[in-house]
């Protein structure tokens, strides 16, 4: 759940797991190379919207959290 402008919404959140190949996968956990999973959160409205971000961009690269700011003043 979110709240956006006072109430609170629905949102799904998604685990994408990498799928390798059955040797790819054998030599990625022989060398301690597995990719991590993502995490995206999804609003569950008329339109859906993002949300939020976990993972990372890149191969072996470092876990990014990427999330929606609001603007306030």
């Amino acid at each position: 759940m979110v709240t956006v402008n006072g109430s609170a919404r629905t949102v799904e959140h998604l685990v994408m797991h990498p799928q390798l190949g059955a040797w790819v996968q054998f030599f990625a956990k022989l060398t301690g190379r597995m990719p991590p999973d993502e995490h995206v959160w999804i609003l569950s409205d008329s339109v859906p919207a993002f949300v939020k971000f976990e993972g990372p961009l890149y191969v072996r690269g470092p876990t990014w959290r990427i999330e929606l700011a609001t603007p306030r003043s």
